[in-house]
């Protein structure tokens, strides 16, 4: 039934699960792409409708192509006008990104279809992975310094086991492994450096894994190929990346098992990969991935450019599923203190935007480890920023870092650069060279 699509080539030679999903759909992929654009255009149609922004710059006629990318600076600036007339308020949900690659950005998701789009999404990944409904993800995440652990019980026994990264250390990483012992099974989900962390103890002996996971699943940040190989292979485990983000679905994509090459769910997205004018780029070639939102209808966001590249596929598809052969996100940055505890750019960004709601005050920023036990908050204020401002950004940044760590706050009125280009977020400034 899949043999036109010939996928054993795509494929490790000892996975079939996604040959399994594949094959319970049609022979043809085609059908898939259909609905894929068809859900495009309905959203591009609704938009030029019922929001002011679009209502600017659609007109009849106008080729999907040539609708303008959107950008977070044309959020900032049309923020009202984004927002879709006729949508009752209770479905407004207001949400930030991480700011991990610089000042956040406020938008309004759809509560209509939040709880549908999570749902299918993540079990469209488990199924491509091949994890089974019932297996423990053990979730290493970022969170609100006074949210606990927790650990849920869903659907078919289903338990969701969360761990803080801001509150890892060694010792505790040893006490939770024991933990995850207990569990039938468990799959690792989490920032791809924190991942690489905990690889790296288990590699010093400082954590021993008395039951190995069934898959290592990296999300947030970009995992190198070099450090996927170092954790599947520290970790006895298959390593896959999901990829989203807070402004779309945060499971609209995954590696293909025993590749790097991304497949995205149809039902969620509609992706593309553009050059700097916003026409598509050719198969194999580097662009700018951007994406379609299709199921947000309070603010609807069409060809948003996630700040991502990646590369098309010259196939397209596989399964019906766009494909793209590469994407690279933002690059593993952490800094490490003596105690062992480890932050990252993704915890940084969400506990001085989310946590400590400085979003209105910090323009850029970067975080630097200057001695061994020192850090360096370097910030281009607001208008509006206070002393104040400065106080909670340490305050901030102290609860990630070891009690005794130095912290500091330095105005700067422009950041630095790398030779690329990029805005650093995090670095290790202590070590010679």
């Amino acid at each position: 039934m899949i043999a036109a699509l010939r996928m054993p080539t795509l494929l490790h030679p000892d996975d079939h699960a996604f040959h399994r999903m594949v094959a319970a759909f049609e022979e043809q992929p085609e059908p898939w792409g259909k609905v894929n654009r068809a859900l495009r255009d309905a959203v591009v149609s609704y938009a030029a409708e019922r929001s002011p922004y679009y209502r600017s710059v659609i007109r009849p006629g106008t080729a999907f192509e040539d609708v303008p990318i959107l950008t977070k600076e044309v959020i900032r600036e049309r923020y009202d006008d984004l927002i879709a007339e006729g949508v009752h308020r209770d479905r407004w949900a207001r949400d930030a990104t991480s700011g991990s690659l610089g000042p956040p950005v406020a938008f309004l998701r759809d509560t209509a279809q939040g709880f549908l789009e999570n749902v299918s999404g993540l079990r469209f990944l488990r199924w491509m992975e091949g994890i089974p409904p019932d297996a423990t993800r053990v979730w290493i995440r970022s969170g609100h310094p006074e949210r606990p652990r927790r650990s849920r019980r869903g659907a078919r026994g289903r338990e969701d086991y969360a761990l803080r990264t801001q509150d890892l250390t060694p010792d505790l990483l040893a006490r939770e492994s024991r933990v995850w012992a207990r569990f039938p099974s468990y799959y690792i989900y989490g920032h791809a450096s924190i991942i690489g962390w905990i690889a790296e103890q288990v590699e010093r002996g400082h954590v021993e894994l008395r039951r190995q996971p069934l898959a290592i699943v990296t999300t947030a940040d970009t995992l190198t190929d070099h450090g996927a190989r170092q954790v599947s292979r520290i970790l006895s485990a298959p390593v896959h990346s999901w990829y989203g983000g807070r402004e779309v679905n945060g499971y609209v994509a995954g590696t293909l098992p025993g590749t790097r090459r991304y497949a995205f769910n149809p039902l969620l997205v509609y992706p593309e990969v553009v050059d700097g004018a916003g026409r598509p780029v050719p198969p194999a070639e580097t662009g700018r991935l951007v994406l379609t939102d299709l199921n947000n209808l309070v603010m609807p966001f069409l060809r948003y450019d996630m700040g991502d590249v990646a590369i098309p596929s010259a196939e397209g598809s596989v399964g019906g599923f766009p494909l793209m052969d590469h994407l690279v996100g933002r690059e593993i940055e952490v800094i490490r203190f003596p105690s062992g505890r480890v932050l990252n750019g993704v915890t940084l960004g969400r506990v001085l935007f989310v946590d400590h709601n400085l979003g209105e005050d910090i323009l850029w920023y970067q975080c630097a480890k200057t001695r061994e036990n020192a850090v360096e908050l370097r910030v281009v204020w607001a208008p509006s920023a206070g002393e104040d401002s400065a106080v909670a950004a340490a305050r901030a940044v102290r609860t990630l870092a070891d009690p005794d760590t130095d912290v500091r706050v330095r105005t700067v009125t422009e950041l630095e650069r790398l030779p690329s280009g990029k805005v650093w977020i995090l670095r290790d400034e202590s070590s010679p060279g």
